[in-house]
């Protein structure tokens, strides 16, 4: 403590001078409480308490709760757990108006303080806070609606779902309508969100009553609004209709609720085909909305660029999907841009303007991925320690309950003091059970029957699916044959133009300067259109191996001559990148193996060497034959592979990656290579070193 002693006044003289010339701020205090905590626990405590008092007059949120986490830290450290939780609830009241960076460092602290306590064997009435059994059950109950709200605006639905099921334990025990009516409320809300249509409705359905009893008219809007939705996608259009309007006629023209209404009644008239219904709709979404920058909008000008296509009105058509463009780069919206995108592309296509077509595209398809990126990061579930541990081991005690049993079990004792009571029970008891026996076996012989006649219902069951999955089979093969056929136009109808192509803009790169920007594209062309023609040479193997129609072709094979003719489809590579090789070849090359098969896999291994080999760098080709076999390794000086890729390098990937000038195939060939060796019942291996270069051997029998 001595050897701190200067820091921590060096601390305090800092501080007091930023008090006097610093703006005095509920976030200088909150960042002065952090930077004080170590060093000067008790001074970290005051800064937090004068934040809290600043955050409160000010009614910052953000700092109330930072206040109250700094604060809670201090408790703990004081190991007044108790204490520190009671902060951190009040947090919990603002969780869903703060960000949520502090968000989630307020549920990480009250997740370590229950740790704490429940490693500690302490109970949960200890830190609760509270006796009363009503007091306990409301008090929990608000902070499971909290938490709930706070996962489904993160989309962490399970989570949500979780918090809401123990809230509607709560409320049930406390027998309040109107907290049994806001659960049902959120649960149905979530149901909607997890397209569980049918599930939303019925608790729709228990909610309604109470809302429309407490005149809660934004409520039920809502509730007739969400209610419409699910009965429109379940395909209950007239039902849908009528919840629509319901919700149009509470709702006031003042909420968020109006506009909302209005849109879905246009996203249901467009789905029935009344276009002219639902433009009226969602213009007047639109002027309920106003100029706020609602995120809606992008997909309600969307909507309305579509009505204008489809009556042909072109100008219009541009000027909504335009809008679109606009709020979903605002609101980083992908799914509306891609949309948005698509709708221009056939504007473009109805005034013949197929360049622009086809640019709109491809930035669609670039939306489109962004679009799924954003899909993944919203999966991501949020944890929440406190009811992922203690709510799991612990359930929500009904106390009036456990009373009930502790009274029994009173005057069980207050019964034992009677021989002649103990003996009549058991009498009793003995008399019961024997009646039970005999119910039990009456029920046995029923069920006995009744299993029976399920057997034979299950028989014809099976039947009938046997005779759906014997033309489930027909089809299947039917539609196998189609793949072959679409892959054999893929193989000789697509490769040869591609070729063509790639050999002609090679020629043009020789005749431009290879300072300008054409040069660059020249080149980034010809490396993607070798992706391409890779990706049709990896998909047509990969579809013969899916399909297991490989047969081996064994006859005399001159290595020499295959490895010639694949280092001649490479030469333009091996010209531009300056490479050298070096080659050592036996006097005999000749073996008794497939040629398709050998070539493909030389060809790979060739391929993979040339694209990490530095310019001007050097490829060494070995090979050695003996009676039995043919051995070949190829060694470049590349990056190297790491030990975590190559343990996975002959596995086939487990998803799709789409080729582009810095990815090649779809990473098919090292898995293929693998296959193909095996076939030629040889063994493929790899050896690398970071920073030195890769090594890759095969070995295949040279004999029949």
């Amino acid at each position: 403590m001595i050897n701190k002693l200067p820091y921590i006044l060096s601390s305090l003289i800092v501080l007091l001078i930023n008090n006097v010339y610093a703006e005095e701020t509920p976030k200088f205090y909150n960042d002065s409480a952090e930077d004080l905590f170590y060093d000067s626990p008790l001074e970290s405590y005051k800064m937090a308490e004068k934040a809290l008092v600043m955050a409160t007059n000010m009614s910052s949120t953000h700092e109330i709760v930072r206040a109250y986490v700094n604060l809670s830290r201090y408790y703990t450290f004081k190991e007044n757990y108790q204490r520190s939780l009671d902060s951190l609830y009040v947090g919990v009241e603002y969780i869903n108006e703060i960000p949520r960076e502090t968000a989630e460092q307020l549920l990480l602290s009250i997740s370590q303080n229950h740790l704490i306590l429940h490693s500690n064997n302490l109970t949960f009435d200890q830190f609760i806070n509270s006796n009363d059994e009503e007091v306990f059950w409301r008090k929990n109950y608000n902070v499971l609606i909290k938490l709930s709200a706070y996962y489904y605006n993160n989309y962490s639905y399970l989570n949500a779902n979780d918090n809401l099921q123990k809230a509607l334990v709560l409320a049930q025990n406390l027998n309040d309508s109107s907290c049994i009516a806001e659960v049902n409320y959120q649960i149905g809300r979530l149901a909607v969100a997890i397209e569980k249509y049918d599930r939303s409705l019925v608790y729709f359905d228990k909610a309604l009553p109470y809302t429309i009893a407490s005149k809660d008219s934004l409520r039920a809007s809502k509730i007739y609004s969400y209610m419409g939705e699910s009965q429109m996608l379940l395909k209950e259009y007239s039902t849908a209709d009528s919840l629509f309007l319901l919700a149009l006629s509470f709702s006031s023209k003042s909420t968020k609720n109006h506009y909302l209404v209005l849109k879905n009644l246009g996203k249901f008239n467009f789905n029935q085909g009344k276009y002219a219904v639902s433009k009226s709709y969602y213009l007047q979404a639109l002027g309920n909305m106003g100029n706020n920058y609602d995120s809606d909008k992008a997909f309600i000008f969307n909507e309305l660029g579509d009505i204008s296509l489809l009556d042909h009105q072109l100008a219009e058509s541009k000027m909504y999907y335009d809008s679109a463009i606009w709020y979903s780069k605002r609101f980083q919206d992908f799914k509306n841009l891609e949309e948005a995108l698509v709708g221009l592309s056939e504007v473009a296509v109805k005034r013949k303007d197929f360049k622009l077509s086809n640019e709109l595209l491809k930035n669609s398809k670039i939306a489109q991925s962004k679009s799924t990126e954003q899909k993944e990061m919203e999966a991501i579930s949020y944890s929440n320690a406190y009811f992922d541990t203690y709510f799991k081991e612990l359930q929500i005690i009904d106390l009036r309950q456990d009373k009930y049993i502790k009274d029994l079990i009173l005057e069980q004792e207050k019964e034992k003091t009677s021989l002649l009571i103990v003996l009549l029970i058991v009498v009793l008891l003995g008399g019961v059970l024997l009646v039970l026996w005999f119910i039990q076996t009456r029920k046995n012989a029923k069920l006995e029957r009744e299993k029976a006649k399920v057997a034979r219902d299950h028989n014809e069951e099976l039947m009938m699916i046997n005779s759906v999955l014997s033309q489930s089979q027909k089809e299947l093969l039917n539609a196998n044959q189609i793949k072959d056929r679409m892959f054999s136009v893929i193989g000789h109808d697509a490769k040869g133009p591609l070729i063509s192509v790639r050999n002609q803009v090679f020629g043009l790169i020789g005749k431009v300067d290879k300072e300008s920007t054409v040069y660059e594209e020249l080149v980034n062309s010809e490396i993607l259109i070798d992706n391409v023609i890779r990706l049709i040479n990896d998909l047509l193997n990969w579809a013969m191996l899916q399909d297991e129609k490989i047969e081996l072709n064994i006859e005399k094979v001159d290595f020499k001559e295959i490895l010639e003719a694949n280092l001649s489809l490479y030469q333009q590579v091996i010209d531009r990148k300056k490479i050298v090789f070096d080659i050592d070849l036996p006097s005999n090359t000749i073996l008794d193996t497939d040629y398709q098969l050998l070539s493909f896999s030389v060809r790979n291994l060739l391929s993979n060497a040339m694209k990490y080999s530095p310019e001007g760098g050097e490829i060494k080709i070995l090979s050695q034959r003996t009676e039995s076999s043919f051995t070949l390794s190829i060694t470049d000086h590349g990056p190297g592979i790491t030990e975590e890729k190559m343990d996975s390098i002959f596995r086939m990937p487990e998803s799709f990656v789409a080729p582009s000038p810095d990815r090649e195939g779809l990473g098919f060939g090292l898995p293929m290579t693998a296959r193909f060796v095996k076939l030629l019942k040889g063994e493929i291996s790899l050896k690398s070193e970071l920073k030195q270069g890769s090594t890759f051997s095969l070995e295949i029998p040279c004999l029949k």
